[in-house]
């Protein structure tokens, strides 16, 4: 189970594993995060418990296997980029298979996700296909290797070692569907997905009408600055823009200073109600939260 000590693991589970969030830690005992928390009109900057982030209450059954299989793919993967930093080197079809699969997952292990089965449910759709019943059948999303193996084919993967601070969030992966040429060869749709402070993962999806004999390619890199900018403000401009988004996680510096930028931008005032927490009111104006691509304005 995701929460082996908690007393009531089955009613207390996170949608984003404690595992990954505990690599954004902000203390050494790895207890407390750094989050911005949408609360109604409001956006609280604060330390929180990760036992009580981005977990809700009986959201699913899940899979001990998967989280341990997810867990080391990501330890893995940081640690690889620690012994050739500022350097570049290859990385393994495998390796990069299990990093494909790794960011799928979070893509899919969501209460977004979740919200969209019970609305089909609720239209009488026949989940049956995609499970026995709609614990099952989001598991198996979560979960659908076999679906995702058949695209992988398209795909390049790059991790990328960075000296700036990487966000995340409740929805962990950010998404473009743009063209982004790397090393001569076009991509119209790419993903990306922060796997520790410093690390990110880009996954890089071809279109079906490109040339099949473009080989694929799989590598660690130092950091695309561009890449790693247009992350952060995806994360940001979800968690402003959209309600679906509860969490961002920050990890200081950089991270910290563009979230805040970004709010004042939209119109946000702050004030320090008390040490350690900031609160940040939406101010009265023409301030619209427009989100598109990944980009702010207002």
């Amino acid at each position: 189970m995701i929460e082996p000590t908690h007393p009531n693991p089955a009613s207390h589970q996170h949608y984003v594993p404690e595992f990954y969030l505990k690599r954004f830690a902000s203390d050494a005992e790895r207890l407390k995060i750094s989050t911005f928390t949408r609360r109604h009109t409001n956006v609280i900057e604060e330390d929180r418990s990760i036992e009580y982030t981005c977990a809700e209450r009986r959201i699913y059954r899940d899979r001990e296997e998967d989280i341990s299989r997810l867990e080391n793919i990501i330890q893995r993967s940081a640690a690889w980029t620690l012994s050739i930093a500022g350097q570049r080197g290859p990385l393994s079809e495998s390796d990069a298979r299990d990093l494909y699969r790794t960011v799928n997952h979070f893509s899919v292990r969501t209460p977004l996700s979740r919200g969209f089965l019970q609305r089909m449910v609720k239209q009488g759709a026949d989940l049956t296909p995609l499970g026995s019943d709609l614990d099952d059948a989001f598991e198996n999303m979560s979960s659908a290797y076999e679906v995702w193996d058949r695209m992988f084919h398209l795909t390049s993967v790059r991790i990328l070692h960075t000296s700036a601070d990487l966000l995340t969030s409740a929805f962990p992966t950010s998404s473009f569907e743009e063209g982004l040429d790397v090393d001569g060869v076009v991509f119209p749709y790419h993903v990306t997905m922060a796997i520790d402070r410093r690390v990110l993962v880009h996954v890089m999806v071809r279109s079906f009408d490109l040339n099949d004999q473009v080989k694929q390619n799989f590598w660690i890199a130092p950091a695309d600055d561009q890449i790693v900018l247009r992350h952060n403000l995806a994360q940001i401009a979800r968690f402003i823009g959209s309600g679906d988004v509860e969490y961002l996680v920050h990890t200081g510096g950089l991270s910290t200073e563009l979230v805040h930028r970004c709010l004042t931008a939209l119109g946000w005032t702050s004030n320090a109600r008390r040490p350690g927490r900031r609160v940040f009111t939406k101010a009265a104006g023409p301030h619209p939260d427009n989100v598109a691509g990944g980009k702010l304005t207002g």
